[in-house]
């Protein structure tokens, strides 16, 4: 079963899928590390040499591949949500969990982080805001859960994922 965190860029996913791995001891991944792996380059070459449409390409090559064999934790990328496939299969692997915090929090954080992003470079803040509005929907019908990340730190944060983890296993044993 796969426990994989979606929500735009900023959000925290990746800080809180290795937090919750250290607590929990479950198994992460990043995916955007996996492809980055797989395509023996970095996200922003990628970007580079084959666009957002051939990074979209290798994200859903990289997600419909994935095989784990307990339960995992996923750190997904940003944008994943717009492609219907990796929604589908976000959904039927496990349990979904939004991370969700106002865009303009968003962009302030990522105006002070260092890592690439490539998106980032080709946006300004009416862009950044645009793009986070279409994607918005995305999150909210892949979700089986959403969390307020601007109104918890990462230990509260950390909790509340794996209850509704718990949650969601209960509920989908007994379903079936």
């Amino acid at each position: 079963m796969l426990i994989s965190f979606i929500g735009f860029m900023g959000s925290g996913k990746s800080t809180l899928t290795r937090r919750i791995s250290r607590t929990a001891l479950l198994p992460e991944l990043d995916l955007d590390q996996l492809i980055s792996e797989r395509a023996g380059r970095s996200i922003a070459d990628i970007f580079v040499a084959e666009g957002e449409a051939g990074f979209r390409r290798r994200e859903t090559e990289t997600l419909r591949d994935l095989e784990v064999e307990e339960t995992t934790l996923l750190a997904c990328g940003g944008g994943l949500v717009e492609t219907p496939e990796c929604r589908r299969l976000l959904r039927e692997r496990g349990v979904v969990i939004w991370l969700d915090a106002p865009w303009s929090d968003l962009w302030d954080r990522l105006l002070l982080d260092d890592t690439d992003r490539p998106l980032l470079r080709e946006m300004d803040r009416t862009g950044f805001a645009e793009r986070y509005r279409q994607r918005r929907p995305f999150y909210a019908a892949t979700a089986d859960f959403r969390l307020r990340v601007d109104r918890s730190g990462v230990e509260n944060l950390a909790r509340q994922a794996m209850a509704c983890s718990l949650f969601w296993s209960r509920n989908t044993e007994s379903a079936s």
